[in-house]
């Protein structure tokens, strides 16, 4: 079924394409993107982090996140979202926001939030409450699309 969905192994071994774990939920992705640099990327994008099995993998966070885990915190990376979310006029870049706030931490450590393809390497995320989802907005109010491929690049 992987196969059938685009999934093969990279040059470095990782999955690539396919239905993988992004955030805590099952998200298909576009042929060439590995699950798990995307997962780490939006990790990042947010300025969230997974539990860390031992200190050394400080040495390899990205900035944002290693900043986080020592005790400061940055947030989310403002000018990764405007990079990726930025969908023309009307659609301005912004970071994912619930109710016109930025989607809090516990909902991403909760399992409350999921990304869903949108086409192509475009996704969107939903917020779960209950047996309700609400749509991650953007700065105004729309539902908040985001280019993927754009987001890990401006990450990078």
């Amino acid at each position: 079924m992987q196969r059938a969905m685009g999934q093969t192994t990279n040059s470095r071994g990782q999955l690539v394409g396919g239905v993988q774990e992004i955030l805590g939920g099952k998200t298909i992705l576009p042929p060439h993107v590995s699950g798990e640099s995307a997962n780490a990327m939006l990790q990042a994008s947010l300025g969230i982090h997974p539990d860390l099995g031992f200190a050394g993998n400080l040495i390899a966070l990205p900035g944002r996140v290693g900043a986080r885990v020592l005790g400061v915190d940055q947030g989310p990376n403002v000018e990764a979202w405007q990079a990726a979310a930025s969908m023309g006029e009307g659609q301005g870049g912004s970071i994912p926001l619930f109710n016109g706030k930025p989607i809090p931490d516990k909902f991403f450590t909760s399992g409350a939030v999921r990304v869903v393809a949108a086409g192509g390497s475009l996704y969107r995320m939903e917020i779960g409450s209950g047996e309700a989802t609400f749509p991650a907005e953007d700065a105004n109010g729309n539902v908040l699309f985001f280019d993927l491929e754009k987001l890990m690049e401006a990450m990078r």
